[in-house]
């Protein structure tokens, strides 16, 4: 098998994973301290309420976005010379679905059964879908300039973080926070948008009927596919919304939110696997298994340990980040965790489904969740609340998993038992080592388990020699 460390790939993804981990990093503490800043001073009712619109708005964003972005990267990644046309194309149809969108998201607001600021939440927030249609950030992804990315990310949240902590300040200001997401985010729109056109292409709306029936044709089935993934991301927390109201809302939003923030550090990586994955795909499936291959054994040492500590730590995490109004937040959090772990492991397996052009298994598996959770939800929720829509969450993702695997099979096998179980020792013994402690400084104790897991880590060989030395040379060579 071909060392994919000597061709260089994997080098290229470390250095522009490195060079965005600055700006993930940024972003995700300012996401992070603007969430923890609205839930306080919004109350769990107001921050539920937030929380509500934004899970509504989610499937009109898919319905606008309909898989073109990813289709978009997998294929100017493979032929440059046909950006113009995939992005004037693109946008052009976007355009369309947007004003679709907002009109069923407008019909949407009107006849839910919700309190007027609910509505009006949802309304604002759906200029979001117009944000969505101009953004180039796929473009950029396929060409692997990540510098700009970080900047079209790290600007508009800075942006954001500072506006909500200035003039959030009370409950009454509840509608600014998402006309704040929505003028905010059309910064990194324009920041890209000017890049593109500055780089000396043109725009120019198209209409290519053979182009869209292909686009189509290719794209349909992830978007369908994004759509049911979702149901299982975030129907849970619309059926709360319903049987329990907008307290419980934000309860779980807060769980939620923080996990999200967490998980935003690690999807910059798959970011810029994708394109690698659609070029492999078509000059080397052995490379690509090797690549995936490498990628799951170090994404299983990074997250085991993480989602452990997670779900020990639960209590004082949420506490000091939320405060004491969140209590109720714990346990669901403490479920919610396992998502780290699984989620970016299957990232692996639904990235490889699309660049091995096999999008329609992507839509088998989402849409076997999709059935299997809102069964689930319904069945469970209305009686156990929040606790039950986390391991609700957590089942189906596992059940996803475990089909995207099987059908990355069918083109190359990576492996997945041996990485998963490869750090669990360690893991599971710094969690002990965590349960045991007496009470002290949360931080502390996050330091302290992170020296307990490395210790652990070599004396059970989780980490080896050559992996360090490989994890050297990666990082030399990314220089």
């Amino acid at each position: 098998m071909p060392d994919t460390i000597s061709d260089g790939m994997p080098r290229r993804i470390l250095r522009n994973t490195l060079s965005l981990t600055g700006a993930n990093f940024g972003c995700a503490a300012l996401s992070f301290v603007a969430t923890a800043w609205m839930a306080r001073v919004l109350t769990a009712e107001g921050f539920g309420i937030i929380g509500f619109a934004q899970a509504i708005l989610t499937y009109f964003m898919l319905l606008t976005n309909l898989g073109f972005a990813h289709y978009g990267v997998r294929e100017v990644a493979r032929a440059p010379e046909k950006t113009e046309l995939f992005v004037n194309n693109i946008i052009t149809m976007r355009v369309v679905a947007a004003a679709l969108g907002y009109a069923g998201l407008a019909v949407v607001a009107a006849f839910i059964p919700k309190p007027l600021p609910v509505k009006i939440a949802i309304l604002i927030l759906g200029m979001r879908l117009f944000n969505l249609t101009f953004h180039l950030r796929w473009v950029f992804q396929s060409k692997e300039k990540v510098g700009w990315i970080s900047l079209s990310r790290l600007l508009p949240q800075i942006l954001y973080a500072v506006s909500v902590l200035t003039l959030i300040t009370n409950r009454e200001r509840l509608l600014a926070v998402p006309a704040l997401q929505v003028l905010t985010g059309a910064c990194g729109v324009i920041i890209l948008f000017v890049l593109y056109i500055r780089s000396g292409h043109r725009f120019r709306f198209t209409i290519d009927l053979p182009f869209w029936k292909n686009a189509a044709r290719q794209s349909l089935p992830m978007a369908a596919s994004f759509m049911l993934s979702q149901i299982y991301v975030n129907f849970d927390m619309i059926l709360l919304g319903f049987t329990h109201g907008e307290t419980t809302v934000g309860h779980y939003s807060a769980a939620y939110k923080a996990i999200l923030a967490i998980n935003l550090l690690a999807t910059y990586y798959f970011f810029n696997l994708f394109p690698n994955m659609s070029r492999l795909f078509v000059e080397s499936r052995e490379r690509l298994e090797n690549l995936i291959a490498t990628s799951l054994k170090y994404a299983s040492i990074g997250l085991m340990p993480v989602a452990v500590g997670g779900m020990v730590l639960a209590g004082p995490l949420m506490m000091t980040a939320f405060g004491e109004g969140y209590t109720a937040s714990v346990i669901p959090f403490s479920i919610i965790v396992w998502n780290i772990a699984i989620i970016n492991i299957r990232q692996h397996f639904n990235n490889a489904l699309i660049a091995c052009d096999l999008q329609k298994r992507y839509l088998v598996a989402a849409g076997t969740g999709a059935v299997i959770n809102i069964a689930l939800n319904f069945i469970f929720i209305p009686r156990y609340g929040m606790p039950a829509a986390a391991a609700t969450t957590i089942f189906t993702e596992i059940v996803v998993l475990c089909m995207m695997y099987r059908d990355t099979r069918r083109v190359i096998k990576p492996g997945l038992i041996k990485h998963l179980a490869r750090p669990l020792p360690a893991s599971l013994g710094m969690g002990a080592v965590l349960f045991i402690l007496p009470e002290f400084n949360v931080f502390l104790k996050i330091l302290t388990g992170i020296g307990t897991y490395m210790v652990l880590a070599l004396v059970t060989r989780t980490i080896r020699g050559d992996d360090i030395a490989r994890l050297k040379e990666l990082v030399k060579g990314s220089r």
